[in-house]
């Protein structure tokens, strides 16, 4: 039996550097992620979604999670259990974010005690699955046909689809702002550029569209809609806000797909039932991966939203690779400087599909570098 000799939270964070497209969270913030150390000296990591109030993230871990932690740690094989039976329904997003990141930690070392894949921890896994681009971000003040070659290459490189979304104001790069606030989308611009886009692309390419849920429920906003579904565009990500009546006027099937934003399993259960959702997009830093696998017959199809190169990365394909609903995962192809190069790249992306190398664990390894400035903090 394993026992956990001491936990550390990492953060790492880009050095300054200046992007020509709009930075996720992740850049301009960094990420926190857990480094679990066994007394046989075997490290586990998992990370917390960057989506979460950072504020939050030590005051939490030190109130909810280590108490269970320390009464528990001599028991690792046992402790995925008593922390899921610790959630409370007073449990906010950062809790969750905190519980699934520990647990992919936990998960990892259990592969490497193992000495498996993470995934072929399970009785039924795939080895590989289907792969999409997922990019296309512009500023509001820049062409929406540089976003072509952008397309073309993902096809040449035979991506099973490409993902764009509409440009971003200069004022609303942080993604909470843009959801409150709801930036006002040039519609009749978009569409140009969606048609621009199946014509280069052919019928037969997927393409999907990130509306980050700043539509609202209007005559213009849905004959958008509309014609991107004659368009025949594969899927239709957040068009609204996750809010149940503005899904539920849609009565006939639609391409709409949500969930990057979910961490409780009854958010899932709920769009489930709509005829309008096509997809969901679940995101292991949010909601820990054992949640899904037991309810996950009860739910649509899974598509894993994937954002980062980062430690949950290695956490959601493990995850895509033992979920039977889930048959396609998300690929970030923005191009960073430097991008993630704290990691040794331990996975393939060949014919449309990704595989995990044959590597102990969730498949991470972690490399020297100055490209991040890293804080570390010993918590047990």
């Amino acid at each position: 039996m394993s026992v956990i000799k001491a936990i550390y939270l990492i953060h790492k964070k880009y050095r300054k550097k200046r992007l020509n497209f709009p930075p996720p969270k992740y850049f301009t913030n960094g990420f926190y992620f857990f480094e679990i150390e066994t007394v046989d000296g075997i490290l586990g990591y998992g990370e917390i979604s960057s989506y979460v109030e950072i504020k939050k993230i030590k005051s939490k871990i030190y109130r909810n999670l280590l108490p269970v932690i320390k009464k528990n740690k001599n028991e690792i094989f046992y402790l995925e259990e008593k922390l899921l039976k610790n959630l409370r329904k007073d449990n906010d997003e950062v809790d969750y974010s905190i519980l699934s990141a520990f647990l992919q930690a936990i998960l990892d070392i259990n592969g490497k005690i193992k000495k498996l894949n993470s995934y072929k921890l399970f009785k039924h896994y795939k080895k590989k699955i289907k792969v999409y681009a997922s990019g296309g971000v512009t500023y509001e003040k820049q062409n929406y046909d540089s976003l072509v070659d952008e397309m073309i290459e993902a096809k040449e490189k035979k991506f099973f689809g490409w993902k764009f979304r509409p440009s971003t104001p200069h004022l609303f790069t942080d993604h909470h702002l843009r959801i409150k606030i709801k930036p006002r989308i040039d519609l009749e611009k978009l569409i140009k550029i969606c048609r621009k886009l199946r014509n280069k692309a052919g019928n037969d390419f997927k393409l999907m569209i990130d509306l980050g849920c700043r539509l609202n429920s209007d005559l213009q906003s849905l004959k958008f809609l509309e014609e991107l579904s004659e368009l025949n565009f594969f899927l239709i990500e957040e068009p609204f806000s996750p809010i149940i009546k503005d899904y539920s006027s849609f009565k006939r099937n639609s391409n709409f797909s949500l969930g990057e934003s979910f961490y409780k399993i009854d958010e899932f259960l709920k769009f489930s039932k709509l005829h309008c959702i096509k997809y969901l997009q679940p995101d292991f830093n949010r909601i820990p991966i054992k949640k899904l696998l037991d309810h996950q017959n009860k739910m649509k199809k899974i598509i894993i939203h994937n954002w980062t190169h980062s430690i949950s990365f290695y956490a959601n394909i493990n995850a895509a690779l033992i979920l039977n609903k889930c048959d396609l995962v998300e690929y970030n192809t923005l191009k960073f400087p430097n991008d993630f190069n704290f990691l040794k790249k331990n996975f393939l992306i060949k014919n449309g599909f990704l595989s995990l190398k044959d590597k102990y664990g969730l498949g991470i390894e972690l490399l020297k570098n100055k490209s991040f400035r890293e804080n570390k903090i010993k918590i047990l």
